[in-house]
């Protein structure tokens, strides 16, 4: 049991941990993510794009990386008159973040 606490201890000691930001709308993303939950149709759902700066498409469920445009019915992301072509990234779900300064009351005050 001991050697096998050890090993998780020092797997997560040098495991790089991204932690989750706020996005001003009550959810949050990693910060190697870019927060797209503002935009319409993207919501929780979709509110987070799955690189850094990426560029939220028309279609909100996806994006492509930063300085390429969407290509929504090529299903392709594209960069410099279409020279570079990448798949379009789906933004993944992002998590709801609880506001620590709101003012949480005992049950016996109300």
């Amino acid at each position: 049991k001991s050697a096998a606490f050890l090993v998780v201890s020092f797997i997560n000691a040098f495991a790089k941990v991204d932690p989750v930001r706020d996005c001003g709308n009550g959810n949050g993303c990693l910060f190697s993510q870019t927060c797209v939950s503002g935009t319409e149709g993207a919501g929780l759902l979709h509110g987070c794009a799955p690189a850094p700066k990426a560029v939220v498409c028309e279609d909100a469920r996806f994006s492509c990386p930063s300085h390429f445009t969407c290509n929504i019915t090529g299903n392709s992301c594209e960069y410099g008159n279409n020279v570079v072509s990448v798949p379009l990234m789906t933004n993944v779900k992002a998590v709801r973040i609880i506001d620590q300064s709101q003012d949480v009351r005992d049950s016996s005050d109300l």
